[in-house]
């Protein structure tokens, strides 16, 4: 999973000619799924993974 995906996305691929000489991919951070885990739990399944 990365930190952050495209903005914008396209349905197929994109022809260099259509783009011209530059371009420009915008970014938006993903969620962090880790974030949505409650605490309690996430460490609760640290601990058992480790045994």
């Amino acid at each position: 999973m990365s930190d952050y995906v495209p903005l914008h996305s396209h349905s197929g691929k994109l022809k260099k000619e259509s783009l011209g000489e530059s371009f420009t991919l915008e970014l938006k951070r993903n969620l962090d799924i880790l974030s949505t885990i409650p605490k309690k739990r996430l460490q609760k399944s640290l601990v058992l993974k480790q045994s």
